[in-house]
């Protein structure tokens, strides 16, 4: 590829990305809005329904923290996926409430998928003022610091054919942005039709694909062992398929993918070891619904700083990590308003005794008072 079309194709993968983050900011205004008309009264400043608040830019880092938010990923939000529950469905949100319409529902879908960004509104709803955030200490932010995304990737336009082979199957490939040689796919209703051998037509248009879809797909380890020749891939999904760590390990040398998703598959810590000495570039793990102990998935977050490994809202680790936190912001609000009661308690005992003083002084003016009148 000449020079000049590598640069433009650099210009083009920034200039996509400044677009869907001005696309996502769109979304964001809109999206805090709506959470705040319809969810503050039970989830904002002043009451926290099952530990989960969103009026501020802290509390949407919490509910991320306990997964139930799961920014760029709708699908596995809590938050979405209860908003989104037939009505006559007992956790159906609001509870009690009109259920979202089908343009709120997307709207806050995305939002999510554009990173789920809290943003100040210039009105905000009386039920659920603006927090004051605290900024994060020096430190705190350093180790937040993103890991850098991978360079852009020069590759040929793949061969039509090869394209056509996979549209058969079912799957949808579009390029990554318009005229751009890069490709994802995906298989949104034709995914029980995928198993190993049809992977091999995917593979045949590894240096193109970036984004790969297997969610639901009847995929086994062998299968995934194959998509290790996607050396250009970065974000796959591989949730609810039988993949196990068997599956995983031959992953380790994709050094450009930042995201992996394994939602309900028979994984184990050995899984978190393969990431641990492979994967340079991931920054998002999901394992929802894995048998990964809460301990393991810490230390490689420790390891890896620029990692996020989410364990789902409903991990016992994690929930018990939710309720230590929740118990103590408790504990720390029961000692300040113990403390301001203390205080109060203390001032109303000076008070009384500032008014028996001055009960006495009048009551001694009066005795002279009657004394002068005789």
């Amino acid at each position: 590829m000449s020079f000049s079309r590598a640069l433009v194709t650099t210009f083009a993968l920034a200039f996509l990305a400044i677009a869907n983050v001005a696309e996502a900011n769109d979304f964001a205004p809109k999206a805090v809005a709506l959470l705040q008309e319809r969810c503050a009264k039970c989830h904002g400043a002043d009451k926290g329904a099952a530990n989960l608040r969103l009026h501020s830019a802290e509390a949407l880092t919490a509910a991320t923290e306990a997964g139930t938010l799961v920014p760029e990923d709708a699908e596995s939000s809590e938050i979405y996926t209860r908003i989104t529950l037939p009505k006559d469905d007992k956790k159906m949100m609001p509870k009690g409430g009109e259920p979202f319409t089908d343009e709120e529902k997307k709207l806050i879908a995305d939002w999510i998928n554009g990173g789920a960004q809290f943003v100040t509104l210039e009105q905000p709803a009386a039920e659920a003022p603006a927090a004051e955030a605290k900024p994060a200490e020096p430190a705190m932010q350093e180790e937040a610091k993103p890991a850098e995304t991978p360079a852009p990737v020069n590759v040929a336009a793949a061969d039509p054919k090869l394209v056509e082979e996979v549209t058969k199957l079912g799957g949808v490939v579009s390029p990554l942005f318009a005229d751009s040689p890069l490709l994802t796919i995906s298989f949104p209703t034709a995914y029980e039709a995928v198993d190993d051998a049809a992977l091999d037509k995917i593979v045949a248009l590894a240096p193109q694909v970036v984004s790969l879809n297997l969610a639901k797909t009847k995929i086994t380890d062998a299968g995934a062992a194959k998509l290790a020749a996607l050396v250009n891939m970065e974000r796959l999904h591989l949730e609810n398929t039988a993949v196990t760590d068997a599956g995983v390990k031959p992953l380790a040398a994709l050094d450009r993918l930042v995201y992996l998703n394994l939602y309900n598959t028979k994984i184990s810590d050995e899984t978190l070891a393969t990431v641990t000495s492979g994967l340079p570039a991931l920054k998002s793990l999901f394992l929802w619904q894995c048998k990964v102990s809460y301990d393991k998935a810490k230390e490689l977050m420790a390891a890896r700083p620029t990692l996020e490994v989410n364990l789902g809202w409903d991990h016992p680790g994690v929930v018990r990590d939710r309720l230590t936190k929740e118990v103590e912001r408790l504990k720390a609000e029961l000692d300040a308003k113990t403390k301001a009661v203390t205080e109060a308690e203390a001032k109303l005992t000076e008070e009384k005794k500032a008014l028996q003083a001055l009960e006495d002084q009048s009551a001694e003016i009066a005795k002279q008072l009657e004394a002068l009148g005789k």
